[in-house]
Order: C-alpha cells, then sequence, then structure tokens
C-alpha cells in the first residue's frame, strides 16, 4: 500500500469535509469529488482568479491565506476578504458564488486550492 497516496487521499477529503456544501456526504461521495478536484499549488503573489476568466471556477483553499481584492479606477487594490483554510470560493452561479470584478491572490507560500 502507498502510505503517501493514502495520506493525499486523506488531506483531500478533509478539505471537502471542512466545507459545509459537502457535510452531508458519505465517504465514498466524498472521495470521488475529491478525486476528480485537482490540488493545485499557487505561489505567494500568484493570481488564482481574475474577472477576466471567462469561466466559473470553484476553490476549495486547502493551505495558506487568499486575499480577494478588486482594483478601484485609480488603480489602487482594495482588499475585500482574507480567505482562510476549509473556506469554498470563487464563481460559480449554481451554488450564487460570485467574484464580480475581484481577484484572488496567494498570500502564502504554498498555498494549496482545489
Amino acid at each position: 500500500m502507498n502510505h503517501a497516496t493514502s495520506d493525499d487521499d486523506a488531506e483531500r477529503t478533509w478539505c471537502l469535509a471542512e466545507v459545509d456544501i459537502f457535510c452531508d456526504l458519505n465517504e465514498v461521495e466524498m472521495e470521488a469529488i475529491a478525486a476528480a478536484a485537482p490540488m493545485k499549488t499557487y505561489h505567494a503573489g500568484e493570481i488564482l482568479y481574475s474577472p477576466t476568466q471567462p469561466s466559473e471556477v470553484l476553490f476549495i483553499l486547502k493551505k495558506g491565506r487568499v486575499r480577494v481584492f478588486r482594483v478601484s479606477a485609480d488603480g489602487r487594490a482594495l482588499t475585500t476578504a482574507i480567505i482562510s483554510p476549509g473556506t469554498i470560493f470563487g464563481e460559480m452561479v449554481l451554488l450564487r458564488q460570485h467574484m464580480y470584478d475581484n481577484y484572488a491572490e496567494a498570500l502564502d507560500a504554498p498555498s494549496y486550492a482545489s
């Protein structure tokens, strides 16, 4: 048995279990979602989301912090939220999650999100 893979799977399902919309799922359903949700590492300062992205995208933050901000007409970045691990965020109309004109930027290195 590959313990590294087992540990990775446990980390992914833990992350999903921390999100309210997944709280009623059983272990098999959580594992299926975790397998379909790619985990990506972001470096501090890297943009996860910008208003120019044409598609819906939903993030679950596993580790690190993410700053959500908008840019004012005079070019200043105005922070609207700091997101912590276990938080779901992004642009998904079905879940009524909207980013509108916001950007999302990794604050810590590394930050992990599905």
